[in-house]
């Protein structure tokens, strides 16, 4: 699990923030990720092989390095666009052969007081956080279940899925809908193993996140509220995906890991 971990931190340096990777006890195991500029890890018998989702954000491009001796695959879509979702699981299945876990940590921010928040914002950020996911889910299930073996899917929450904070309606709303949507699908693909998890993170320092993070009113109202004194990393985030994708939780359903520094066991305090 520490070689998963690590090649997790080689990827941030290159992809932005969290991807999934697994312990090396599965050495045949094919992960599709997403995310707003996203990826997952796949690993097969000759090394770890990355599977790439990007939605193009004015005119960005794309650039992963990899550790030698890796091959990888990019997928350039948009997860706005219902459509393109449908063309890549067949596309990763044709490629590498089969699909065996499904991170679902595509994300955007768009932050305004509820009472102006714009219709425009409010839909953006409900169909990259919400109904990205949902298709993702939808299309990975029907393939397992139409091969008649299961699969994981982790959804990266939020611990704004669990409380209200001031600015994130949208991001609150389309947080919790996607971790009732966890729960939704367990009690329909369980039977099917097929385990549906979802990882709630604190605020992770990412580009997304870095200016908020710094930003002093920010953490005056946030840092106390953080047991560690600090922001969380992605690795750390990586590696609650890792036992989620692994053996280990082969009976654990439904359920959102939390990695928080603790916010939301103390977070109600002034």
């Amino acid at each position: 699990m520490d070689a998963s971990v690590e090649l997790v931190k080689h990827l941030l340096q290159s992809v932005v923030y969290i991807h999934a990777t697994v312990p090396r006890e599965h050495p045949s195991t094919r992960i599709l990720g997403n995310e707003r500029m996203g990826s997952g890890v796949v690993v097969d018998s000759s090394g770890l092989i990355l599977t790439v989702n990007y939605v193009v954000m004015g005119g960005q491009s794309i650039e992963v390095s990899f550790p030698k001796g890796r091959r990888a695959k990019a997928y350039s879509i948009d997860l706005r666009r219902i459509e393109e979702i449908r063309q890549i699981v067949p596309g990763v299945v044709a490629d590498f052969g089969d699909l065996d876990i499904l991170v679902n940590n595509a994300g955007v921010q768009l932050l305004a007081p509820a009472e102006e928040l714009s219709e425009a914002d409010f839909d953006e950020t409900i169909d990259v956080n919400l109904k990205a996911p949902f298709f993702c889910a939808q299309e990975a299930a029907k393939y397992w279940i139409s091969k008649g073996h299961g699969g994981k899917i982790v959804n990266i929450t939020s611990i704004w899925a669990d409380v209200g904070f001031p600015m994130f309606s949208a991001y609150c709303a389309s947080k919790g809908g996607l971790l009732l949507t966890t729960r939704a699908f367990t009690s329909e693909w369980a039977k099917h193993g097929i385990n549906v998890n979802a990882v709630g993170p604190t605020l992770i320092v990412t580009d997304m996140t870095r200016s908020l993070s710094e930003d002093p009113n920010f953490r005056d109202v946030y840092m106390h509220k953080l047991p560690p004194g600090r922001f969380g990393k992605p690795e750390e985030v990586a590696a609650a995906v890792v036992f989620l994708a692994g053996p280990g939780a082969d009976f654990i359903h439904g359920q959102e890991l939390m990695v928080d520094g603790g916010y939301t066991a103390i977070g109600h305090l002034p």
